[in-house]
């Protein structure tokens, strides 16, 4: 009658700070939200949890009674990270993983079918135990029938590291002396609860449903629902990148690194034709059957992913070359991980090419790895530690840049290369409706003002077309604007005017000069 195993990784915030800052294991440490004294604590180790740190705290608060907590922030990007390692693990065991949406670190394995594989309930729930705790994980895992009924053991403090409902009846039986704490979060349902004098699961269920959404809210009357079994806590499903693998066995046995090449090409190939549209290859694996049974796998992953064959081929190439089988191999089996690759936001400015070509850097450690192993290359990843020797720390493999396949933003310097050396308060008409004399470079588009009178403007660099001229006409203005003794070089023939033109009123302005 199990059908679902609920996991709860305890403090699961405050656990990837432990990894992340391994030195704080020992102490009390609490993971924020957020960076500053206000941040809201979001999870914490058993540690800092038997001093009275809690979830929903303000780390100021945290502050007044255990001043000895050390805390850092944690971003939702990491816990989403690591929640999919566990759930990579977890779909090693069965075929469906899912995660409830608005408390990252409690997944649902569903355990529909797997009775034949395991001598019991038990033998599966200590399987999944063994998994998580590979990762460094701790956890508390209940079996039972329903989701709600397992995530309320699974969270609450009174239930063991593990709790088996082998029926419907027991679930319920089990939940009932639970506190009602661990499901109802709106502080007002949980003061008239307990002026009621209910304080769990089966003192709730005795109520009459007639009068519990005028008297206690449609929150506390969705969670009788949900413990009767009328409806269950939503979940979301964790889909994984799944390889795609291609086989082939070739008409004779293979041992030089050209022909297993050739082999594999062929492979690759038909891998990128199935490739869906905004897809790209972000790793393959090799597998090598040789003819005395054992088998061979290289793994190759560019620095990012690619849609072609050239890179991975490069790659491939140096991996087999740096191997000497002593056996030929009869079959080739390729397995492909393909991942959606997001489409950049098209220029704005033209830009200047950046100093460094990082993609061309990131492919130059990727053959590296290739060719060295995955341990050949580590980057240095900052720390939170207040020791200058110890806010950095060495990572091996691919850094977070390489990792992440979004394209990362940055402030580049525009095309014209002009800086503006002197900028009017108020702005000088310059010409209505003709525009200035000269080459224009632009339109910048600025916001001005606009949080109280927003104005409409494009912005250029007006470059003149006579030195002469321009020195002469901007030297006679900036004599009405502010007298002799303030007037630039201006006869210099890298100076030019910053302008914009008014879309309201339809004229020229000058801005400075640049």
């Amino acid at each position: 009658m199990v059908r679902t195993v609920c996991c709860n990784l305890i403090g699961f915030a405050g656990q990837v700070l432990e990894q992340q800052v391994p030195e704080w294991r020992e102490h009390p440490c609490a993971a924020l939200g957020g960076s500053g004294p206000q941040a809201v604590v979001i999870g914490c180790n058993a540690a800092a949890a038997d001093l009275g740190v809690r979830a929903g705290m303000r780390y100021t608060k945290v502050l007044e009674f255990a001043p000895q907590v050390h805390a850092a922030p944690v971003s939702e990007t990491e816990l989403h990270r690591q929640q999919e390692r566990v759930a990579g693990a977890l779909y090693a065991l069965s075929d469906e993983v899912l995660r409830k949406p608005d408390e990252p670190g409690v997944l649902w394995v569903n355990v529909t079918g797997f009775a034949l594989l395991y001598e019991s309930v038990e033998a599966f729930v200590e399987q999944i135990r063994l998994q998580i705790n590979k990762l460094g994980f701790r956890v508390r895992i209940t079996a039972g029938c329903t989701r709600f009924g397992s995530y309320l053991a699974a969270v609450s403090d009174t239930a063991g590291a593990s709790v088996v409902f082998r029926s419907v009846a027991e679930e319920q039986c089990g939940i009932a002396e639970l506190p009602l704490a661990v499901a109802v979060a709106a502080q007002r349902p949980r003061e008239r609860l307990a002026r009621l004098g209910i304080k769990t699961f089966g003192a709730l269920l005795r109520l009459p449903r007639s009068e519990l959404r005028s008297r206690l809210g449609s929150e506390v009357e969705m969670i009788c629902r949900m413990a009767r079994g009328e409806c269950d806590l939503p979940a979301e499903k964790i889909v994984p990148p799944a390889p795609r693998v291609e086989t082939r066995y070739p008409e004779y046995p293979v041992r030089s690194s050209e022909q297993l090449l050739g082999e594999a090409r062929e492979l690759l190939d038909r891998q990128l034709q199935r490739l869906r549209r905004g897809e790209c290859i972000s790793s393959l694996k090799l597998y090598l059957q040789l003819d005395d049974g054992h088998e061979v796998c290289e793994r190759v992953a560019p620095a990012h992913p690619v849609g072609s064959s050239r890179i991975l081929l490069r790659l491939l190439r140096l991996r087999l070359e740096a191997r000497t089988l002593e056996r030929p191999a009869h079959m080739l089996r390729l397995e492909v991980t393909a991942s959606p690759v997001p489409v950049g936001q098209k220029q704005l400015f033209a830009e200047l090419p950046p100093e460094r070509d990082l993609q061309r850097i990131e492919g130059v450690l990727a053959v590296l790895r290739a060719q060295l192993g995955e341990h050949a290359v580590c980057y240095l990843e900052p720390a939170a530690h207040h020791l200058p020797e110890r806010r950095v720390r060495l990572r091996y493999g691919r850094s977070a840049r390489a990792r992440d396949s979004e394209p990362e933003s940055s402030m580049k310097t525009s095309a014209c290369g002009q800086i503006v050396r002197r900028a009017f308060v108020h702005p000088r008409l310059l010409s209505r409706g003709t525009s200035p004399p000269g080459v224009l470079s632009g339109p910048y588009l600025l916001s001005y003002d606009w949080w109280q009178s927003p104005a409409r403007r494009l912005y250029y660099y007006c470059h003149p077309d006579d030195a002469a001229d321009w020195g002469r006409e901007a030297g006679s203005l900036f004599d009405r604007l502010g007298g002799r003794e303030q007037r630039p070089p201006l006869r210099r023939p890298e100076l030019a005017l910053w302008v914009y033109y008014d879309l309201d009123s339809k004229c020229w302005m000058l801005q400075g000069v640049a």
